[in-house]
């Protein structure tokens, strides 16, 4: 919300296929030579790294979050991964993140191998481990090593779960009941996904066309960075262009050029 009473909000949607789209408009890398993007609201900074992260900040606050996309791999689906560089200014949140964002603990040893952590009152053994890449740190952490923080966390992870993102959950709650927020923040989820779709479509048939009437055959059996890599050899064959200009563009940019001919 605005922070001057005028009732004024800022909407953001980070989708882990990529998508982000702030307060109706969509973030779209143009080509690979403007990796970045930074846009204001009335109260939000975002900062897009395309393909890499979205960072977070307030105007009037201190807080600061970076977002990470992570691809799929093996068994694990593509997500996303949140990182509070700066906790100021949440004291008042709640969830997992809140029962540990300024909770007293802390750490001793135990062995070569194990250490102690005692948080909240709660004391549980943990293992030093490298931090993660997608933290954007450096050196070592201490890992607690069980799906469901037993021992550590306030009840089990089912009872985090929730519906929406301004759903409520039965348990360790102190929001308000039945938010009338819930479903204009779902449908603008659902918007978003749904216009990204529409957009990543168009542009793949538009490289269809294109790459069909550089090489008079059908590419149905064509797609991805496959689709693209094909595109780029066609149009620079025929139309006189240099593959590293072409590397460097967007899809759909790549599209338009190699209609040119058409």
């Amino acid at each position: 919300m605005a922070p001057d009473g005028s009732g004024r909000q800022d909407k953001l949607a980070i989708l882990a296929d990529g998508t982000v789209r702030f307060n109706g408009v969509q973030l779209l890398q143009r080509s690979m030579m403007e990796p970045a993007q930074k846009v204001s609201g009335v109260e939000m900074v975002v900062s897009v790294n395309f393909g890499k992260s979205v960072a977070v900040s307030f105007l009037q606050s201190q807080s600061f979050f970076e977002i990470s996309f992570i691809q799929a791999t093996g068994d694990d689906e593509a997500h996303l991964d949140l990182n509070v560089q700066n906790q100021h200014g949440l004291n008042g949140t709640q969830g997992v993140i809140g029962q540990f964002v300024q909770a007293p603990a802390s750490v001793s040893p135990k062995d070569d191998v194990t250490s102690i952590l005692t948080v909240n009152g709660q004391t549980v053994e943990v293992v030093t481990r490298q931090m993660p890449q997608v933290s954007g740190a450096t050196g070592e952490c201490f890992k607690y090593v069980d799906l469901q923080a037993s021992g550590i966390l306030k009840g089990s992870v089912s009872d985090y779960m929730v519906k929406g993102i301004f759903s409520t959950p039965t348990n360790f709650n102190r929001f308000p009941q039945g938010t009338s927020k819930a479903n204009e923040v779902d449908e603008y989820v659902r918007a978003t996904q749904a216009f990204e779709h529409s957009r990543l479509a168009e542009t793949e048939a538009s490289m269809r066309v294109a790459v069909e009437s550089l090489q008079g055959a059908t590419s149905s059996g064509v797609a991805g960075e496959t689709l693209r890599n094909t595109l780029i050899t066609l149009t620079a064959k025929h139309l006189g262009f240099a593959v590293e200009e072409l590397q460097g563009v967007s899809n759909a940019e790549l599209a338009k050029r190699a209609m040119v001919q058409v």
